[in-house]
């Protein structure tokens, strides 16, 4: 029995291989060499959390809508004389796709209390679409929250096209999850830090976490920290030194500034092996009230878990 409660608030899970190693490769895990190890199915993902001594763990599922429509496009006949009637039905069929993937997560969980499923939302959407998902999948379909890729979806933190995301997700007090940090592959870093600011400003009740806690924008995460308390980070990413070279003692004092009571765990499974991270954050010069904080108990509050305690290994 592990003496911690153990809650991975960072996890991927795909109805195939194909759309695992699909993710893999639009994020460069393939080319880190982390990929593989792990498919991110569901019975993989429960077996790696009982081994790990996992209690919960959340899916932060999404797709990569920008670049599906870059590949469909490209796909039009040429010479047409109206591109914008099959644009948009384009538009109308990732959709289609994204509302599918979301119903995929929502079923995922059923019958596995330990997964939290996560929804995700796309500008492709627009605002009505937008608002009636999220309400449908939370007040209908067991979703627990949004999860946001800004990088992935090329789109900024404080675009408007999002605040329909923002004001549901307000109104129906769940949690947004957003990508913070560098973006793989991409000369526009999306999702920066400071571009968070407006979203606080404007939705001061939004529960918002930021993953990675601004991966290599570290300084604007600590200043978004002391301007907005409401604010919260989970570490997924940065516990491995191999992609994010911060030593253990600037890891502490990264927790500590943003606030060790605001930082959840998370691992990005199934792209990093979850054990070597585990262990590397269990090494850290914390107190053991910050350890316990940090690997589940920051996570019951924020995302307002309900506990089973600590799973066996």
């Amino acid at each position: 029995m592990s003496p911690y409660l153990i809650i991975d608030c960072h996890i991927h899970t795909y109805p195939s291989v194909e759309m695992s190693n699909r993710d893999a490769k639009i994020l460069g895990f393939v080319d880190k060499g982390l990929a593989g190890q792990f498919t991110g199915a569901i019975d993989d993902t429960l077996a790696a959390m009982k081994r790990d001594g996992v209690s919960k763990a959340i899916m932060a599922n999404w797709l990569p809508i920008s670049r599906m429509k870059d590949v469909a496009l490209t796909k039009l006949p040429f010479g047409l004389t109206d591109y914008e009637a099959p644009a948009r039905e384009i538009d109308q069929t990732l959709v289609a796709r994204l509302q599918r993937r979301n119903q995929w997560t929502c079923e995922a969980a059923q019958g596995h209390p330990e997964l939290i499923p996560f929804i995700s939302v796309d500008p492709v959407m627009n605002a009505d679409q937008i608002r009636r998902e999220i309400q449908d999948r939370v007040n209908n379909h067991g979703a627990r929250g949004i999860k946001l890729q800004y990088a992935g979806q090329r789109v900024f933190p404080h675009d408007r096209r999002l605040w329909p995301a923002y004001e549901t997700a307000q109104e129906l007090d769940v949690a947004i999850l957003g990508h913070s940090g560098e973006s793989e592959g991409d000369s526009a870093q999306y999702a920066e830090p400071k571009y968070f600011a407006e979203v606080l400003h404007h939705f001061p009740r939004l529960r918002l976490v930021l993953a990675h806690i601004g991966a290599d924008f570290y300084d604007q995460a600590k200043a978004l920290a002391r301007a907005y308390p409401q604010i919260n980070f989970d570490c997924s990413d940065i516990l491995c030194a191999a992609i994010f070279p911060l030593t253990d003692a600037e890891l502490v004092s990264l927790f500590r500034e943003v606030g060790a009571d605001r930082v959840v765990l998370g691992t990005d499974f199934p792209f990093y092996d979850r054990k070597p991270l585990l262990e590397r954050l269990l090494g850290l010069d914390l107190t053991e009230q910050e350890k316990r904080q940090i690997l589940g108990e920051n996570a019951l509050r924020i995302y307002r878990l309900g506990s089973n305690g600590p799973a066996t290994t």
